[in-house]
């Protein structure tokens, strides 16, 4: 694998927090606050939706507005209706596909555009049901606060917003743009190389780094993607390589790379063997 760093295990548990829609516990029933007692409570003014999501638009945002599968990146607050915190980010951004959302985050950040943030209240049928998971019990409403700082948009949308002329393109549909010319000879998929790179989402967040070092790599032990085109530099060449995620880390991600993400690297192979 190209990438070596890997989500703090807070970032992890909401993962699973996330996908885990429908896991059983026993007597497990909330007695917390229904949210219309929350929001009475509280004071708070919401809009509804058709499904039942009450929410706050605190800041609506400018940028681009996230779809049912899309890759974005947020800071939260997550907790229940007696202000019980469950999950928090602490301030930092973290990346996730909305697409292993339960159904009312998923609805929910798709209310906001990049730079927006706002107050969700998710009812339990939305959320974690009438099973709960972990520290949420069945039926419990849950609240989040939410800032959304970008949406990582595909490769190909990318390759046409900054008007870039592409070089090749793989049978796989992997994209390389060439920068500085080798001196002709090329290594082969089985090849180890000797290379530095950059490797970063459409958002320019950089998730790996070889630093300002040359490292060495099997190219038989690396993702799909790389394989393919690593050997269409020559030795001494640089440039970009633009990945889809079915080539990449695929539906199910790696360490801070969410499912469904395409990549971006910039490389520059010293020399091969």
């Amino acid at each position: 694998m190209i990438i070596s760093k890997y989500l703090k295990p807070g970032y992890l548990f909401l993962g699973i927090l996330l996908l885990c829609l429908g896991c059983d516990k026993d007597d497990n029933t909330s007695n917390l606050p229904p949210l219309e007692e929350y929001i009475a409570t509280n004071n708070l003014t919401t809009e509804i939706t058709a499904s039942g999501l009450h929410y706050i638009i605190d800041n609506p945002g400018t940028g681009r507005s996230p779809g049912q599968e899309s890759t974005v990146r947020f800071s939260f607050v997550a907790k229940l209706t007696d202000g019980t915190v469950f999950s928090d980010s602490n301030g930092e951004q973290v990346y996730f596909n909305t697409r292993n959302f339960i159904q009312g985050l998923n609805e929910a950040i798709q209310l906001l555009k990049e730079g927006g943030s706002g107050i969700f209240i998710i009812p339990h049928e939305l959320a974690y049901g009438t099973s709960g998971f972990q520290n949420i019990p069945g039926s419990a409403d849950i609240i989040y606060e939410i800032e959304m700082t970008s949406v990582v948009i595909p490769v190909a949308f990318y390759i046409q917003e900054n008007a870039l002329s592409i070089d090749t393109t793989t049978a796989s549909g992997v994209k390389v743009i060439i920068e500085v010319e080798g001196d002709g000879n090329h290594p082969e998929e089985s090849s180890t190389v000797e290379i530095k790179y950059r490797g970063y989402f459409t958002d320019n967040y950089s998730f790996d780094s070889s630093g300002s070092d040359f490292v060495s790599l099997s190219l038989s032990q690396v993702i799909p993607g790389w394989r393919e085109a690593i050997p269409v530099f020559s030795k001494g060449g640089k440039g970009k390589i633009f990945i889809p995620y079915t080539e990449g880390y695929g539906t199910t991600g790696s360490g801070p790379i969410p499912g469904r993400t395409d990549l971006i690297f910039d490389i520059e192979l010293k020399d091969f063997f």
